[in-house]
């Protein structure tokens, strides 16, 4: 069907090397894995595909990768995820990584890792380092509902 003729095209472009296409492909079968439940095979090619090491291409996967591991419950994973997708400074995917892991630690109530997370974004000119004020605030004084949640 449409899967396997899909999971054909993208171990094509996996298998040409090509540096910009490669690493698409890689990040397009660990979709496609992800979405027929082969989450071990997703997890394995969002693993390459950060390997490959493609700024654009592993930045998306390390998002991808950290949602993965927050749906599977292993939030370490996620977080460490996330934070190297924040430290890339990579303008498409740091900004994204930092509004995740903001949001998964809120859920978890971690004060600390948020402040973490702000340093963080501080340090690497993250431009949505103001949310992890705002998520900071929410969890110091959890009663005041900005309806951010």
């Amino acid at each position: 069907g449409d899967a396997e003729e899909a999971q054909t095209a993208f171990h094509r472009a996996i298998d040409s090397r090509h540096p910009e296409w490669a690493p698409a492909g890689i990040v397009g079968l660990a979709q496609l894995l992800e979405k027929h439940g082969d989450t071990a095979g997703a997890r394995t090619a969002y693993e390459q595909a950060i390997d490959f090491g493609h700024v654009d291409w592993a930045g998306r996967a390390l998002v991808n990768l950290a949602r993965l591991l927050t749906k599977q419950g292993d939030t370490v994973g996620a977080r460490a995820a996330y934070m190297r997708a924040i430290e890339s400074r990579n303008p498409d995917w740091a900004p994204v990584a930092l509004v995740d892991l903001l949001n998964l630690l809120r859920e978890q109530g971690d004060i600390e890792g948020a402040s973490a997370a702000h340093r963080s974004a501080l340090d690497t000119g993250n431009p949505e380092a103001p949310y992890a004020l705002m998520v900071i605030g929410q969890l110091r004084d959890p009663r005041g509902d900005l309806g951010l949640s």
